[in-house]
């Protein structure tokens, strides 16, 4: 049987994780409100692997297997991952969007020089520091090609914000 709970999750940002200080604090607040909130850990220990396509499945399938509906709360490309799944899970019933890193593909691009977009291309992968981990680790350029299968101005759904 189902409740009318809605489950509370946080997705963190690009290079970040689920024992960040914000996420934590995050943690913190809702238990002072008895809510508990889920905090997944998006890089799933591969960063090197870390696409936004990995990311959406990663939380729809917990959405889909949840009997709860939802609401993400998202910070930076975690709050564009969780525009992304809020557009095609009807169990999402609410989003809680923190500095959203819409654009973030694009913005990215035009910010990097030539050069170390080139050398990411042609070798396939970039170091990137990792504030979660606080250390540099590399990230594979599918990032990039996975990233550009997204965009921002198809999103539809009207989802309380």
């Amino acid at each position: 049987m189902l409740n009318n709970q809605l489950n509370y999750i946080y997705l963190h940002g690009f290079a970040s994780s689920s024992q960040s200080f914000k996420a934590q604090k995050f943690q913190e607040l809702f238990a002072t409100k008895n809510i508990p909130l889920i905090i997944p850990d998006l890089n799933q220990n591969d960063f090197y692997n870390l696409t936004l396509t990995r990311q959406i499945k990663q939380i729809s399938s917990y959405i889909e297997n949840e009997p709860n509906s939802v609401v993400l709360v998202g910070s930076s490309l975690g709050a564009l991952v969780s525009a992304f799944i809020a557009e095609k899970e009807e169990k999402v019933k609410g989003l809680i969007l923190i500095a959203p890193a819409f654009y973030f593909f694009s913005r990215w691009l035009e910010n990097l020089d030539k050069d170390t977009l080139n050398t990411w291309k042609d070798e396939g992968e970039l170091p990137i520091y990792h504030y979660g981990y606080e250390q540099e680790l590399p990230l594979s350029y599918q990032f990039i090609i996975d990233g550009k299968n997204y965009n921002e101005t198809l999103l539809k759904r009207p989802v309380p914000l």
